[in-house]
């Protein structure tokens, strides 16, 4: 299994350059790692789980019938997810 991990400027690894350092929501929740405290392995590792229970929660929300029409826009629906929409919120 192939893994995608954003290495931000301050050697933290991220879910995807749209999440790295964005306002809004807990500051750093998407960042699985810092590389100059884990090694590479080890952020892959970690973005695989993380990456699992975030389809693992979309997975359920779905089933429940809980997804908004945007939230099928897999960028909106991590940016939702990790609270970096703000605003943006009245338009979903």
């Amino acid at each position: 299994m192939s893994v995608k991990c954003v290495v931000m400027h301050a050697a933290d690894t991220s879910f995807c350059c749209s999440l790295a350092g964005h306002c809004g929501g807990e500051i750093g929740a998407e960042v699985v790692g810092d590389l100059r405290r884990i090694d590479l392995v080890e952020a892959a590792r970690r973005m695989r789980q993380a990456v699992a229970e975030l389809q693992r929660v979309k997975r359920e929300r779905l089933e429940a019938g809980r997804l908004g029409s945007l939230d099928y826009f897999p960028c909106w629906y991590c940016m939702r997810q990790f609270g970096k929409t703000g605003g943006l919120e009245i338009y979903a």
